[in-house]
């Protein structure tokens, strides 16, 4: 609920403005990226300016973000902060950043998880969230948020929302394996679950392996956080459009 705190200046204003000032400020999100980023990414550094932009508007998961007012470029922002924050060695700044966006806490906890060992980043996360939880809980008051889990939970598995199903539409561990196996989503959760308890614990060696502030860490968590994520639309992939930036600077 506390996201909602950032639309309410934008409901002053008719559908399609909003629609179109949301876009804009989406727009300058991702403009800011280069500047952002090129510092961490020394053999991306020369590149052009209009070439890191017209990359980030050709990635489709960006792309779709843009065209349905969605947020997931915000997250994208928020989780170039921590990494260029992790890169300068403040370990802080990333927590908080990270807890910021957990208006997707499931593209948020798995990464998280992975860098659990890192008690710096983990304690001021923790911190964060909970001033973001009494931030929602005074929006919206202790019953609305006891309520949610069991509104997702519905919503998740009721059939009148055909878009939230996972078959086929989940870019993720939940999605393929209900798609690519006969027996389903239910029956398949001990396979999920085994699956992405495998894919946690090789984000957290690499994690630990890798050093505190190796790129390759923060890049492989982000894939593994997707890949574990329990819910996702293609636009949540928008989130990957920094792991291919390290991956190429690599």
């Amino acid at each position: 609920p506390f996201e909602a705190l950032l639309f309410v200046p934008l409901a002053r204003f008719s559908y399609a403005t909003a629609y179109l000032l949301w876009l804009a400020i989406n727009l300058f999100l991702l403009s800011a990226l280069p500047f952002l980023l090129r510092p961490q990414l020394p053999d991306l550094r020369n590149l052009p300016l209009f070439l890191w932009m017209l990359a980030g508007l050709s990635f489709f998961p960006i792309f779709a973000s843009l065209i349905k007012g969605q947020d997931s470029v915000l997250l994208l922002f928020l989780y170039s902060l921590a990494f260029a924050a992790l890169r300068r060695n403040q370990p802080r700044l990333a927590g908080v950043c990270v807890a910021f966006g957990l208006f997707k806490y499931n593209l948020i906890l798995p990464f998280v998880v992975a860098f659990i060992w890192r008690k710096r980043l983990l304690l001021m996360f923790l911190a964060a969230a909970l001033g973001l939880l009494l931030t929602s809980a005074l929006i919206t008051g202790w019953t609305g948020l006891v309520a949610y889990p069991k509104y997702v939970w519905l919503a998740e598995h009721n059939p009148h929302f055909a878009w939230n199903n996972s078959d086929g539409n989940t870019p993720n561990l939940r999605g393929t394996i209900s798609t690519l196996l006969p027996i389903g989503a239910t029956a398949g959760l001990p396979l999920i679950v085994a699956a992405s308890l495998a894919i946690l614990w090789i984000t957290g060696r690499a994690s630990r392996k890798s050093g505190p502030n190796n790129p390759l860490a923060f890049a492989i968590a982000l894939v593994g956080c997707e890949l574990v994520s329990y819910h996702a639309f293609v636009h949540d992939l928008s989130l990957l459009y920094l792991p291919m930036l390290v991956a190429l600077n690599e």
